[in-house]
């Protein structure tokens, strides 16, 4: 996140510095209005801000339907995250 500062002060597009870190620009705009208001402590992360997994590397299933589906699309994660959640019977989406 440090660079992600530094870039907006340099003048970097909130978009751009998303695009850098492959994250939405709300997250980049909620870190630093975060930083903005609390400083460094605003930075650190609070309970629950994490997603939840919706795989699980020791899952054998889930093993099994990511490489089904990574041999199908491995360069679309829309699709990936579709054909996951079809193939494991998963009906929302990870917050």
């Amino acid at each position: 996140m440090a660079k992600a500062l530094l870039w907006n002060d340099n003048g970097w597009a909130i978009k751009a510095i998303a695009e850098a870190f492959e994250v939405c620009p709300q997250t980049v705009s909620n870190r630093l209005t975060a930083f903005e208001q609390d400083g460094l402590v605003g930075l650190m992360r609070q309970r629950g801000q994490d997603r939840r997994p919706i795989l699980s590397i020791t899952n054998r299933d889930h093993q099994l339907a990511l490489d089904k589906v990574l041999s199908l699309h491995y360069q679309d994660a829309g699709r990936i995250q579709t054909d996951i959640q079809i193939i494991l019977g998963a009906t929302h989406k990870p917050r």
